[in-house]
């Protein structure tokens, strides 16, 4: 006897957008297109057996039914089974015990004292710290000291976006003294390089481009059109904004933002504590910006794995946010 049930394995999850349809596979990081009548198909399937969804759905051309589920058994996206409560769904909860997921530190060794920062990061359990260097007015030293102030703290993983100087020393050496002075480090962007291409001794970690990272157009190609496709990303988008949830920006000032490009600032490290400023709702308020409340994407069927580092305003009056007029965000979503 064949068995009456068909179900997707739990990693394979449909999404309906506004025309089609996406179906997420979370395993295998990819995502297929399909039509809005399969994930009818498939959410039917769940709870009825096979011969009923089929005389539901196509009693007079069963043939078209059968193409559909042979679509899915030729890209092993599931599997037949006589027992499908002993297969529940992937549960979509997210939550982290860090207060702050990613601090973004634009630093010049000239406007506030790193290491202060970092203490109070520390204590609101900071998983990830991104520095963004400007050597010219930090001595080699000084960037070795920071380095190795990662030391002994929380902090999960370290990634630097510095400007090449041969001031610091004959590169690459300084760059790979730098690299191993602080173990957590598991990516360094060496910008305004004059060569491109991995480091010879570290490929995997240590990476030097030719762009000048803080130029318009290197900023604009960074935000083009990217696709996240995983577990950890998708049950966050059901909640929240991946970009802007738990992040902190501090810009080169000390001002303290929710991203570097923002004009708005909540406060300073010179005068504020970090915790205090990252626990008001204003603060916070673009971590509740899930796709789900951003017009204009909130149709689509790529929204829970589009990366979105573009700014959003709120809309009192739906409750949703949007995308300032003429932002680039716009163009992805054609």
């Amino acid at each position: 006897m064949n068995p009456n049930y068909f179900l997707l394995y739990a990693h394979n999850i449909p999404v309906r957008g506004k025309e089609r349809a996406a179906l997420y596979n979370l395993q295998a990081g990819h995502i297929l297109c399909i039509p809005l009548v399969l994930t009818d198909l498939i959410e039917a399937m769940r709870t009825a057996p096979v011969e009923t969804v089929r005389q539901q759905f196509a009693p007079t051309r069963p043939e078209l039914f059968d193409a559909y589920l042979n679509f899915l058994l030729r890209n092993d996206l599931g599997f037949y089974t006589d027992e499908p409560t002993l297969f529940p769904p992937l549960s979509l909860q997210w939550d982290t015990p860090h207060h702050i997921q990613t601090a973004v530190l634009d630093l010049d060794f000239d406007q506030y004292d790193p290491v202060a920062v970092l203490d109070q990061l520390d204590g609101l359990q900071c998983r990830h710290v991104e520095y963004r260097l400007q050597t010219g007015r930090g001595t080699a030293r000084q960037l070795e000291a920071l380095m190795e102030a990662n030391q002994g703290r929380g902090f999960r993983s370290v990634s630097l976006l510095i400007d090449y100087q041969t001031a610091l020393g004959q590169p690459p050496q300084w760059v790979h003294r730098l690299y191993e002075a602080c173990p957590k480090i598991e990516f360094m962007l060496v910008y305004n390089a004059p060569y491109a291409g991995k480091s010879r001794t570290h490929p995997a970690h240590i990476q030097f481009i030719q762009d000048d990272i803080r130029s318009a157009s290197y900023r604009a190609s960074a935000t083009r059109r990217r696709h996240i496709v995983n577990v950890g990303y998708f049950t966050e988008a059901q909640q929240f904004n991946p970009y802007y949830n738990r992040r902190v920006c501090i810009s080169q000032a000390g001002e303290i933002k929710n991203c570097l490009q923002h004009r708005r600032s909540f406060g300073s490290v010179l005068t504020d504590r970090i915790d205090a400023v990252v626990s008001r709702a204003d603060f916070r308020e673009l971590w509740l910006a899930s796709p789900d409340r951003v017009a204009g994407l909130r149709d689509s069927e790529l929204r829970y794995c589009l990366f979105m580092p573009h700014e959003l305003v709120a809309d009192p009056e739906t409750g949703l946010f949007r995308f300032p007029a003429n932002s680039p965000a716009c163009q992805l979503l054609v």
